[in-house]
């Protein structure tokens, strides 16, 4: 006869059968429920064949609180090894997409297993289409609405001549960026275009690469989103700290004011992150930096050669007047835009209960980091 198990939690066992078994840490029955947590059948028919012992109630609430101890102990050892490979995962994340075999737009991405081997590392390639360009009717929804409120923020008061300020200058980019990925989008949610050049099939083809050596990368429409979101993002969030900490001086406040400094950059860190799963890489960083300096460069030009009369772009950047006040403005902007992005490339690759290990994103193959010709990289 097969032997039939029952699986019984320690309270349950105490409580039920304290009055017919005795529970201490020397007993065999103990000893099992502390290595595995769980009883056979016999050691409960055991406890029924023990009514004529004497037993104490107190033993029972013992070995309860002996184990709830042993469990508080393993369970806390378990949390601290997950942190360690959290930690690990992160740091092993930023060596990887430093590398100089990973290239600007490569699609590998590590997934590091719980281990030490180099065989437990695998690289994994994105998928381009659920990543960039996401289905489904509220996505479409979602960013036609999106799309609907900058063109009619931009047709209020916008003209050529207000590119000179970033927070127009961002606008615009960022306009750039939502037009592309609704028509990504558009493209893989509707069979009309499956049969045309628009459609996902070619706009969002897969790689099959799996060689470091070679190129693993999205085709051109793809890239340029990629490109526009990972400039955007940062930039918006860097015109939100600016803005609120050096130029507002207590007007009053109008959505239209709320919409370009504030609400904007959670838009569309909200569109990579959750109607999306664009990655962000650390290369990436360049991206705002060289931004960031070029439109630093560009002040000082316009201050110097006083275009448009007085040449204050900003009352905080005025280097014809106020030379060492500029340098300070201008080296905060500089540094906050690479804490910006450390922000976007946490949330890029945030997953549950506050890890970074990118298991929310979508992946279309995975090989092991060995095979693709990489080192060790813990």
């Amino acid at each position: 006869m097969v032997k039939e198990s029952i699986i019984l939690s320690e309270d349950e066992y105490c409580s039920d059968f304290s009055d017919d078994f005795e529970l201490n840490p020397t007993n065999k029955q103990y000893d099992e429920f502390n290595e595995t947590g769980a009883f056979e059948k016999d050691d409960i028919d055991h406890c029924d064949n023990s009514n004529d012992e004497v037993h104490d109630v107190r033993d029972g609430e013992e070995t309860n609180r002996l184990g709830s101890i042993i469990m508080s102990q393993t369970q806390h050892q378990t949390q601290q090894q997950q942190q360690g490979l959290d930690t690990l995962s992160v740091l092993s994340r930023v060596k990887f997409e430093l590398s100089r075999e990973y290239t600007f737009f490569s699609l590998h991405d590590l997934n590091h297993t719980p281990g030490t081997n180099t065989e437990e590392q695998k690289c994994c390639v994105i998928n381009v289409q659920k990543s960039f360009a996401p289905t489904g009717i509220f996505v479409v929804l979602f960013r036609c609405a999106w799309l609907a409120v900058t063109i009619v923020d931009i047709a209020l008061d916008h003209t050529l001549l207000h590119l000179k300020y970033l927070t127009e200058l961002t606008l615009t980019l960022t306009l750039t960026y939502q037009i592309l990925g609704l028509f990504l989008s558009l493209s893989a949610s509707f069979d009309c275009l499956k049969t045309t050049r628009f459609s996902a099939a070619n706009l969002c083809y897969q790689p099959v690469e799996t060689s470091m050596g070679e190129i693993c990368e999205p085709g051109i429409i793809v890239r340029i989103v990629w490109f526009l979101y990972g400039l955007c993002v940062v930039s918006e969030l860097v015109v939100m700290i600016g803005y609120w900490a050096f130029i507002y001086e207590g007007d009053a406040i109008s959505f239209d004011n709320l919409y370009k400094h504030l609400f904007i950059g959670f838009i569309v860190l909200f569109d990579g992150n959750v109607v999306g799963r664009i990655p962000v890489r650390c290369k990436h960083v360049s991206l705002f930096v060289t931004f960031g300096i070029c439109y630093m460069l560009y002040t000082v030009y316009y201050s110097y050669f006083q275009l448009n009369g007085d040449g204050v772009l900003y009352s905080a950047l005025d280097w014809r007047n106020d030379f060492h006040s500029a340098i300070v403005i201008a080296s905060i902007f500089v540094i906050s835009g690479p804490l910006a992005f450390s922000f976007c490339w946490l949330c890029s690759s945030w997953s549950r209960w506050c890890t970074f290990d990118c298991r929310r994103r979508f992946y279309h193959g995975e090989v092991s980091y060995k095979e693709l010709g990489g080192e060790d990289i813990i």
